[in-house]
């Protein structure tokens, strides 16, 4: 299993907040190109895929909050898990290796 993969089985049933960095390393494999830090304590993460789904819009976007900048909460991280999980489901990522197939 690779250390990506290990981090997200991590998150799934971790409890405590990780390193706003650890979630970028994860954003970096799986959203190139497709996440941008926002000032102050946010970043805004997006896909083709998402484009219209409730809870994503009409850009299909959804911001992962930190806390005081340096820590991500564990229900953002599950919330990325979620669309991580859809996204490898519909065949838009490849979950094992986070590289886009499309």
């Amino acid at each position: 299993m690779t250390k990506i993969l290990n981090k997200l089985e991590k998150w799934k049933y971790g409890s405590q907040p990780v390193p706003k960095e650890e979630v970028i390393a994860v954003l970096k494999k799986y959203f190139p190109g497709n996440y941008r830090l926002k000032s102050g304590s946010h970043i805004v993460v997006n896909h083709p895929s998402l484009i219209g789904l409730p809870d994503y819009g009409a850009k299909g976007e959804f911001t992962v909050a930190t806390e005081g900048g340096k820590k991500v909460k564990p229900v953002y991280l599950r919330r990325l898990l979620k669309v991580i999980d859809y996204l490898s489901e519909i065949g838009a990522i490849n979950k094992e290796v986070g590289s886009d197939e499309k």
